[in-house]
């Protein structure tokens, strides 16, 4: 089967003389010093990808998977944790009250245009953006996806866009399920250095079922006034499998969400205010993996935040704010909520060949309030951009963290929010098909807030103090369309440093648990009229998974690859394979194994629309 369609492949190209376009990445003009990168979806047409695996992709994005198979996948961003990075779809922010990061495996490719990733602190982006922010970007454009392969994997998917004159709608669905049964290797003596005697084991329990559908209208009237709505539901059916040495077979979960929000802009001149209402509502239900019992939370929002924006000339003003409040309803501790507000202010000045910003914004959060400066800007020279950021962050802690208890993870109601300052200094080469970047980051963090495994293979939360990260980062994407038509080269690249700050002789000047020193992630692609293929590397090492630097998890490596031809007209088939070296010892949280070789195969539909794909308004 392999070889059949590598020869279709082959043969495909061979006929086949005109580019397509796949850029992978973008790293975005760096006008108030942001370092950012946005990967597109597009370059990863026939093959399964969800959020987690494209933002992953960017410079100092580290994904954190437990266990493979649609299992939960989160992503920090230089050395931040989960928690600590805001993730938002198209302006909505993702992020549940009830905390404990966002798991991107909820959001399929298909239901998006784009991933952008933003490095480092932004005040601007609200409570929880000390990292970052993961910017999803809506689909817009119609298209289909069918998948089956290795460990019962099925799944389909399809998107739509609807246009008149003054109006346009998009609606988008995705279905996928996998048993996610697989083998893997164990060492039943990790504490013995040099006992190199494995077991081979089963993981059980650990198959899931995710759904999720996104719809958003827009309205538009005379005079640029412009109304919008967006709709996202999910729906996770999962087994928990628990840790290897201590499994949890009758363990299960399900969840739902759904977030709304509308949207009213109005231009006036160079004045633009818009004013967004939204809301969403969560419900998680977890077995317990004894007694059978079943504990239950909810978790609900509702935010309005304004803002209005002037442009005089090559100014940019802007005032922001935000007025709500978060309902927590779980087993622990009863019904719990938390009004917030703030009041943010920005200007803006762009004049070639220097660009500079400068923020504040306040924050109430129940009983907590920062206040939180930012500045950054950027100065060209010929095809050189420089550029620097550097402010302030914080985050309240979550309701999970604070109150909930969920299968092998415990609540701690003591913990105090986080607070942190961080910079960076990059430069950014732009010469014709080569565009690279590299960059310089370092970031303080008073009372981080981070898991640590305790008694019974169980993981709870601490303030440690204080903490530091420091690193570097760098990217490259190149389409030498002068030497092979079609053919791109992207890469990413990130070194970090952490250390504990906290006084004690198991902690002081010890590296943070579960922040990999090392990430590499590279890929070539070649992409034609008629065929495609791709080939990619991604390279993690291992990390510490408590304070004391006693535990581990060991450094892996993921060969991926994929190849497609088209059959007709707008119609795909494509093979995908992962880990592609059957590695059965890989894993990024402490036993939790990720699954060996993973082959999947594709049918889809990918009309090409006149002049390329349409942009997202």
């Amino acid at each position: 089967m392999v070889t059949a369609a590598a020869l279709a492949t082959l043969a495909a190209f061979a006929a086949s003389a005109q580019e397509m376009s796949a850029t992978v990445r973008a790293t975005r003009p760096a006008a108030d010093g942001t370092s950012a990168t946005r990967v597109e979806t597009e370059a990863y047409a026939g093959e399964l990808r969800h959020a987690a695996d494209l933002a992953g992709c960017a410079p100092g994005a580290m994904p954190l998977d437990f266990g493979g198979a649609l299992a939960t996948t989160t992503v920090s961003l230089r050395g931040a944790g989960a928690d600590e990075v805001r993730v938002v779809l198209d302006g909505n922010v993702l992020n549940s009250p009830a905390g404990g990061g966002f798991d991107l495996s909820r959001i399929p490719s298909a239901l998006l245009d784009g991933v952008e990733v933003r490095r480092g602190s932004d005040a601007r982006a609200g409570p929880g953006a000390m990292g970052g922010v993961v910017s999803l970007v809506p689909a817009a454009r119609s298209r289909a996806l069918l998948t089956a392969g290795s460990l019962g994997t099925l799944g389909a998917s399809a998107s739509g866009v609807f246009a008149g004159e003054a109006w346009r709608l998009l609606g988008a669905a995705d279905v996928r399920r996998s048993d996610g049964d697989f083998g893997y290797h164990r060492d039943p003596t990790p504490e013995i250095a040099g006992n190199d005697a494995a077991e081979t084991m089963l993981r059980r329990n650990n198959d899931a079922l995710l759904g999720s559908a996104l719809a958003r209208a827009e309205w538009r009237r005379p005079g640029g006034v412009r109304l919008d709505g967006l709709l996202l539901g999910s729906r996770v059916e999962r087994g928990l499998p628990g840790d290897v040495f201590a499994p949890t077979p009758l363990a299960r979960q399900d969840e739902w969400s759904l977030l709304g929000t509308l949207r009213l802009r109005v231009p006036a001149g160079p004045v633009r205010v818009e004013v967004p209402l939204s809301g969403r509502a969560g419900f998680t239900r977890t077995q317990a993996p004894m007694a059978g019992a079943a504990d239950s939370q909810q978790a609900r929002d509702l935010a309005l935040r304004p803002v209005v924006e002037a442009t005089p000339g090559a100014w940019r003003l802007t005032a922001s704010g935000d007025a709500g409040g978060e309902w927590f309803d779980g087993p622990a501790h009863g019904r719990r909520e938390r009004l917030h507000a703030a009041l943010g202010l920005e200007a803006a000045h762009a004049r070639r060949p220097w660009t500079w910003s400068l923020a504040l914004r306040g924050e109430r959060w129940g009983s907590a309030s920062a206040l939180l400066p930012r500045a950054g800007g950027s100065v060209r020279t010929g095809p050189v951009v420089v550029y620097a950021n550097a402010g302030a962050g914080f985050r309240p802690p979550s309701f999970d963290e604070l109150y909930f208890a969920s299968g092998p993870v415990l609540p701690n109601p003591e913990l105090r929010p986080e607070r942190s300052w961080s910079g960076d200094l990059g430069a950014r080469l732009e010469h014709g098909p080569l565009t690279a970047a590299l960059t310089a980051f370092a970031a303080t963090y008073r009372d981080v807030i981070v898991y640590e495994l305790y008694p019974g293979f169980r993981a709870r939360p601490y303030n440690v103090g204080q903490a530091a990260t420091w690193g570097a980062e760098a990217e490259m994407h190149w389409t030498p369309a002068d030497l092979v038509p079609g053919l791109s080269f992207d890469g990413a690249a990130t070194a970090l440093s952490t250390a504990n700050l906290e006084p004690g002789a198991n902690s002081y000047g010890r590296a943070l648990p579960y922040r990999p020193a090392a990430r590499v992630v590279a890929r070539v692609a070649l992409a034609r009229e008629r065929a495609r293929t791709a080939l990619e590397i991604q390279s993690t090492t291992g990390a510490y998974t408590n304070r004391a630097n006693t535990r581990s998890v060991d450094g892996w490596a993921d060969l991926r690859g994929s190849a497609g031809v088209r059959l007709a007209a707008d119609v795909w088939v494509s093979l995908e394979a992962r880990n592609a070296l059957d590695v059965q010892d890989r894993m990024t949280v402490e036993g939790y194994p990720l699954p060996g070789r993973v082959v999947l195969a594709h049918l889809s539909w990918e009309p090409r629309a006149a002049g390329g794909a349409e942009e997202n308004p």
